[in-house]
């Protein structure tokens, strides 16, 4: 094993290696995903599966469908962050709450530099019942709330991995993010190339900030 590596484990310790390292991958699959997506090589398959999603839309579900893609918004996300940021804080987790608000930020500001760079229209094939405000890739929903939610997740089992009732919190988190993520399928907003990007970007964004945090604490250590 190279010794830079060695350093590294030694440093941030397997899990957070590892972790990084599928951020990497991430990035990877998102740049190549990319690509695809400007030279149209998506469309076919977002049109598929588009339109397979639409054929199992049922008007019943659909009130519940829109208060669940609400949860993923950009002010419901603002909200539950500084909520929780506050709570980190009042219980003196500063290092929590900074790596919160680091994630976050940069989630958004991803999600809208990415949105300006490659100016992706959104689906028309369909109605929706909510409002096409921006950009379609990648999506802004799958995004942040891989972000938010995925942050919730890490923190809860890291409290005390072995209380099992955190896994299962961390595990609502995360199928809440899924969730969240195919809504935007279900009301038609977005194409699934859309929300697999906006997953891979949280993910390298929110691997990154842990991976970050932990390096800084064990430095000061």
């Amino acid at each position: 094993m190279p010794r830079w590596l060695e350093e590294i484990i030694r440093r941030l310790g397997w899990f957070y290696t590892l972790a990084f390292g599928a951020a990497v991958l991430a990035l990877l699959a998102f740049a190549k995903l990319a690509d695809e997506v400007l030279e149209t090589d998506t469309a076919r398959f977002d049109r598929a599966v588009l339109a397979w999603v639409q054929t199992h839309v049922d008007p019943e579900w659909t009130p519940l469908v829109v208060a669940t893609t609400l949860v993923g918004s950009v002010g419901a996300i603002v909200l539950f962050g500084v909520v929780f940021g506050l709570f980190l804080f009042a219980r003196k987790r500063h290092a929590d709450a900074l790596t919160l608000a680091a994630v976050l930020a940069g989630g958004g500001g991803l999600t809208y530099v990415l949105k300006q760079a490659f100016r992706q229209t959104r689906p028309d094939l369909y109605a929706s019942p909510v409002h096409k405000a921006s950009y379609s890739f990648p999506s802004g929903h799958a995004l942040m709330s891989v972000c938010f939610f995925g942050f919730l997740a890490y923190w809860t089992v890291a409290q005390g991995p072995r209380e099992p009732w955190r896994w299962l919190v961390a595990l609502c988190c995360l199928l809440l993010a899924g969730l969240i993520s195919l809504s935007r399928l279900y009301l038609a907003v977005h194409w699934p190339s859309d929300i697999v990007a906006g997953a891979l970007v949280g993910f390298f964004w929110l691997a990154c900030c842990l991976t970050a945090r932990r390096w800084i604490l064990t430095r000061e250590a």
